[in-house]
Order: structure tokens, then sequence, then C-alpha cells
């Protein structure tokens, strides 16, 4: 798990069992770790939107994934897809693109 789905794991714990929670608490520990990954995924997807210029401060990751143009949704899909997996008929996303390949926000607007 990573260090921000760890917390929060224990923010969930706390906001449930209050102050000094632990994971022997929750009922099922593996689907409380996998919201906590999931939220994790989801606020590292909308800094990642957000630094590719999409969006503004403030904004949810869905009102951020409503500003990207209906074009750029192939780009999307290869930027979030996790190394080694495939979807249907696509190659695993390069890992380290050559200064050459780096995408201008500009262009897909």
């Amino acid at each position: 798990m990573s260090d921000i789905g760890d917390i929060y794991k224990a923010e969930i714990l706390r906001a449930i069992f209050g102050p000094g929670a632990h994971t022997f608490k929750a009922h099922d520990a593996h689907r409380l770790r996998q919201i906590a990954e999931r939220l994790a995924d989801t606020e590292e997807a909308q800094s990642i939107l957000r630094a590719k210029g999409y969006g503004w401060a403030g904004m949810t990751l869905l009102d951020i994934v409503r500003t990207v143009p209906d074009g750029a949704r192939g780009m999307l899909r290869n930027l979030f897809r996790r190394t080694g997996t495939t979807l249907a008929s696509d190659q695993p996303a390069d890992t380290n693109p050559s200064l050459g390949e780096v995408h201008d926000i500009w262009s897909a607007r």
C-alpha cells in the first residue's frame, strides 16, 4: 500500500471509530485497503491532470475530467494504465518517454 493509501486508511478508521482506531477494528481490512488505494489513485490522477494544464485549483477530479477534450481519451487511457498490463489490443505504456515525445497541452485543445 502506498503512503497516501495508508493515510486514507487511517482517516477512514478515525472517522468511524474515533481517535486511536487501528486496522484490527475493521471488519474487512482487505476492502478497507482497496478503498484507501482507490482514493490515493484518484488524488494522483487529479494531480497529473492539473500538471498537464487541465482544470484549476479547487476543482474536484470529476470537474477536471469534464474539461478534458474528447479527443484526449486515448491519451488518458495510456497515461493511467499501469505498466505491464494491457487493455484489449493496446500495448503497455512507455515508462520513460523521450523529451521529444512530451505532450503539448495546447495541441490537444
